[in-house]
């Protein structure tokens, strides 16, 4: 999943598309969920789900699942938004 977490950072801090679509099985969104050290969806992920990773000012990340927001654990307290640094040191250990 590293690999995975690695290339959807490098889109993002290329910040040069608007957006940018990935295509993955429900097995795979959930190991993304795991390595991102996201809070659990309310259900497993359906056919056709929809995993966003929305960029703020160009270095604040917030995930969702099919509209239900993620709360990220990366640094031990749970909060809506992480930086992409602290994602970055979080798959550097």
């Amino acid at each position: 999943m590293g690999s995975m977490v690695r290339m959807v950072l490098g889109v993002v801090e290329e910040g040069e598309e608007p957006v940018t679509v990935f295509s993955a099985h429900d097995s795979t969104l959930i190991g993304l969920i795991c390595a991102l050290r996201l809070r659990n969806p309310a259900s497993w992920p359906e056919y056709a789900s929809c995993f966003k990773v929305e960029v703020f000012e160009g270095d604040l990340l917030r995930f969702s699942l099919n509209g239900e927001v993620l709360g990220c654990g990366i640094g031990g307290k749970e909060k809506d938004v992480v930086s992409v640094k602290e994602v970055r040191e979080m798959l550097e250990q």
